[in-house]
């Protein structure tokens, strides 16, 4: 019985571990909005860099070529 629970302490756990986990590691309970600095091209896709404030971090957008970098960006 103990093992039964223990495995299933381990499933909530890693289940959480992973829906906290966005594009950035930011939790989405702590949102933020990102600012365009950069921007580059590579494999078929458009990456657009934000700096989101309070983060040492920059934050990333993959979109497809054509398309164009929104000034901001939520995380």
């Amino acid at each position: 019985m103990p093992m039964k629970n223990l495995c299933k302490a381990f499933l909530a756990y890693i289940i959480i571990a992973v829906s906290t986990l966005g594009s950035t590691g930011v939790a989405p309970a702590q949102a933020a909005m990102g600012f365009l600095v950069s921007q580059s091209f590579s494999g078929g896709f458009l990456y657009c860099y934000y700096q989101i404030p309070g983060y040492s971090h920059y934050g990333v957008l993959r979109l497809p070529l054509g398309s164009f970098c929104p000034p901001t960006h939520n995380f």
